[in-house]
Formats: C-alpha cells, structure tokens, sequence
C-alpha cells in the first residue's frame, strides 16, 4: 500500500518482478494498493528487491521465490492399439502432465513417422489447464495403411516445453488384446499410489458381487491391497464378464486399476488368457506383447511364458529389470513370437524366483 504526498515510482531491475502500477502522485491521505506479481519460477530459487521511491526517500523491499519446477510430460500412451485397415475413430493420444498452473494455455501438435504413420492424422489441440498436473487427451483420426513401427511425437507452441515421444506399432491383424482397463479397484503397486474397493456381498452361489447399490468403498493402501479377492476362485462369474474376464482362468489373481496382479506374499499364482479362436485351423505366426512388474520389495525373479496347444515361443522366461524397493515399481515391455499358432493355442504367464509381479496391454497380432 502506497500512501505518499506527491510523486512516488518503484524501480526493480528483477524481470520477473511486475507491478499494477509503478508510478503515481499522492496527496498525503488516500493508500493505493499496488499489486506485485512474481512470474512463475520454473528453476532455482532466486531472489530480488525492488525499490519505492517518495519524498526523497527509498524503501528497499526484498524479494524472494521458491524453487520451481519446469513443466514436464509424462509417458504418452494409446487408448487402444492400431490394426492396419481399421479406422482409428475413437483412440486417443493420452498425455499425462505435470507442474502446470491453473489458466496455463497450451497448444499440442502432433506428428507421425515410421512405416506405420501413413493415413494417420490429429489436429492441433489447444488446452487451458485446470489443476497443476493431469492428463491431456488429443483425438486421432484416419486409417493406418501400412503396418510397422509408429514414432509420434507431441510438442507445444512453447519453446521451453520438451517435445514427448512415443514408440508404438500398427498391427497387421489383432487376434487377441486386453488392457484390462475395466479393473478399478484396489492399491496401484506400479505408481504407489492407493486405491479403493466396494465391501463385497455374497450372490446366491456364494461367490463375490459388489452390492447395489454400490456404496461407500474401503480404502485401499499401494502394497498391501488388492481391489478384489481371488478373482477366478472366489468372484462371481458375472463380475468377471464385467471385467472382460470370462474367458480368461487363473490362481491368485487380483484386481488392480488398470491391470492384474498375479501371486501373494507365500505363494506364486498363473494366469492364462483365451484361446486363440479368431485363428481358426490356421497355422501361423504371431506376435505377443504385453507389460510386465515385479513386485516393489522383489528383485531376481523371472516371468515364465508357456504356450498351450498349437506353437513354439520364441522366448520362454524374461528377467525382471526391477531392483528392490519399499515402495513403487516400472513397467517393462516383453516382446516374443509364438510359430504355427493356431485356434487352439493360448498362453500362461507366471513367475520363477519371486512370488508376485503384474500384467498390463496384452496384444497377440498376426506377424
């Protein structure tokens, strides 16, 4: 508040520093607010002063800002894969973000490249952020030509953002996927973040059902809690049919949101997905990827990939990266290849050398 008889300025030689006003002329009684604003600090704290002049003398006011943080992407990923021939109406670029401030405009642009790019678009998107971090979604549109691998890149109309990448594929011919991206419930393991869980009720074959209605949900803690019990011995078959699950059989496996669990603390689990049906009698190539996580506290342990009915896998364990932690883990793609797969084959996945890990983004596609 400036109260001053005659004329008064402020002086900074602070660029981030600005003021509602610098510079007036007082008549002794009435206080002006001046309003100072400090730019958004994306680095090191810093400080500064600035000067308020009047009646020929200086008030000195120091200045100083936190340490910021730049605005930063996270790892972009698709709502769903690409199959080539097969409009992409309804997929989108989802972009995670963080360290924005409410009001930050943006606007993304989207590129294609690799064999797969072709027939591919996505219009610029222009954003007013809400919240300091969130997720950007960008529509795709066309229809893939090729199949092959896929580079699209996100950048902004701001210099001083970091373009994102993300490495994908177009698919010749999709036999089989699951995001399992109707599991909701319970702790994230991967993320370390918690999560939540309806009580449960018992249907009338005394299996698992969320009651309705719903209700107040548990929370559920990263590590320790799953979002279900063992879904493929103690839920209801028409929970697992909610879950795209039905088809699909296992031994403790649990619900996690966005993926399963597989193992407890004292003993290793399986899971097997469906048979590979859309093959029919056919004997053919086939390409498997999907992602896996040891669990936090776990190091050393092995996936263990078998192939049930017709084909050969090209790869039998993969060796987990992960390395010991109390707290959080990373996704970690395998890629593999089954030989003369047919509409009998399916695969079982489990764990060798540890006792719990998870699967996420199964794509079985012909090669």
């Amino acid at each position: 508040t400036v109260c001053a008889t005659g004329e008064w300025k402020i002086t900074t030689d602070a660029p981030w520093l600005s003021f509602s006003k610098r510079s007036g002329e007082g008549d002794g009684q009435t206080r002006e607010q001046i309003v100072v604003t400090a730019a958004r600090n994306t680095s090191s704290a810093r400080q500064a002063s600035f000067h308020l002049s009047a009646g020929g003398k200086t008030l000195v006011v120091n200045c100083e800002q936190e340490e910021g943080r730049p605005f930063a992407f996270g790892a972009i990923g698709l709502s769903a894969s690409l199959q080539v021939g097969t409009s992409v109406a309804g997929i989108m670029l989802n972009i995670p973000y963080e360290y924005g401030y409410k009001g930050m405009k943006l606007t993304l642009h989207t590129a294609f490249s690799g064999e797969g790019s072709e027939g591919l678009t996505a219009e610029d998107q222009s954003f007013t952020l809400d919240t300091d971090k969130g997720m950007l979604s960008v529509p795709l549109g066309g229809k893939p030509v090729k199949s092959g691998s896929l580079v699209i890149t996100v950048s902004t109309d701001q210099a001083e953002i970091a373009p994102v990448v993300l490495n994908t594929t177009v698919n010749d011919r999709i036999i089989l996927e699951q995001h399992f991206d109707l599991c909701i419930y319970g702790g994230d393991f991967v993320a370390g973040k918690p999560g939540n869980m309806p009580v449960w009720v018992k249907d009338e074959n005394g299996k698992n059902i969320p009651p309705t209605p719903l209700g107040e949900l548990q929370p559920r803690t990263p590590n320790h809690d799953d979002g279900s019990n063992d879904l493929f011995s103690t839920m209801a078959h028409s929970y697992l049919v909610s879950k795209g699950l039905d088809s699909w059989e296992g031994t403790k496996v649990y619900e996690r949101p966005g993926y399963v669990k597989i193992g407890t603390g004292s003993a290793v689990g399986k899971i097997a997905t469906p048979t590979f049906a859309a093959l029919g009698t056919e004997n053919i190539d086939v390409a498997v990827s999907l992602k896996v996580a040891e669990w936090p506290d776990e190091q050393g342990g092995k996936l263990v990939i078998s192939v049930e009915g017709s084909g050969t896998a090209s790869l039998s364990t993969y060796a987990y990266l992960h390395k010991k932690a109390k707290s959080g883990s990373e996704w970690e793609e395998v890629k593999f290849t089954i030989q003369g797969a047919s509409g009998d084959t399916r695969l079982v996945f489990t764990t060798k050398g540890n006792k719990r890990f998870a699967i996420d983004d199964l794509i079985v596609s012909v090669k």
